[in-house]
């Protein structure tokens, strides 16, 4: 009796030694930082590989953990890169081949740090599953704190204009849509009103820029 549950033990043991071999990640944390805000963006990179001897389906799904207002960040797997409102998608593997796994971090001028983690788990054995998380930080993120939490613009949402509060250092406030094309440019004025009535419905940015032509702020404003 002993030798049989014994012989079961190591079964079981075995059993889940090649489960947990059938799909593997070249690095399970990535840590990729910047020194400069105004970059496009920067990119977390590794490899998952089906080390089966058939083709395996698997599902990433995407965990925002933290990020920065008017940060995105999109995923690329083998079979494409995505826009950043995907959150999961499945994708095959054929026997031991190998597909990147990467997330393109996108600050928009905008100092912070974000956390992503991906959970690749396959179609048909939910038991096989590996978790990558992606770290990144960009610029200072100490630098004009208070001035970056103090100037905002309302109402946001908005149907026709909006304002910003009252500030001395902002010089000019840009509109950029989704995928960071500029559409307006403003001079900034305290208690002047910005038009926006004619643009489309949908998210926007706002990037406010000094005298200088340093960022100091980008947020996220919704036009109804």
């Amino acid at each position: 009796m002993k030798k049989a549950l014994l012989l079961l033990i190591v079964f079981l043991g075995f059993g889940l030694h090649i489960q947990a071999q059938e799909l593997s990640v070249a690095d399970t944390l990535l840590v990729f930082d910047g020194n400069d805000e105004s970059v496009f963006e920067l990119v977390g990179h590794t490899e998952l590989t089906n080390n089966t001897n058939q083709t395996q389906t698997y599902v990433w799904v995407r965990e925002i953990i933290e990020q920065p207002d008017g940060w995105n960040n999109a995923v690329c797997d083998i079979n494409q890169c995505y826009f950043h409102t995907v959150s999961t998608a499945e994708f095959d593997l054929m026997a031991g081949e190998s597909g990147l796994l990467d997330v393109h971090v996108r600050p928009f001028g905008i100092a912070g740090k974000a956390i992503v983690k991906l959970t690749v788990t396959d179609v048909d054995n939910p038991d096989v599953s590996i978790c990558v998380q992606y770290e990144s930080t960009i610029g200072t993120v100490s630098i004009d704190n208070l001035i970056q939490q103090d100037v905002q613009i309302f109402p946001n949402p908005t149907s026709n204009v909006f304002v910003m509060t009252e500030n001395s250092i902002v010089e000019e406030l840009t509109v950029f849509n989704i995928i960071g094309r500029p559409i307006r440019t403003f001079k900034a004025r305290n208690g002047q009103q910005y038009d926006v009535r004619d643009l489309a419905t949908g998210l926007y940015l706002v990037r406010m820029t000094d005298k200088d032509g340093k960022i100091i702020k980008t947020v996220r404003m919704t036009k109804h």
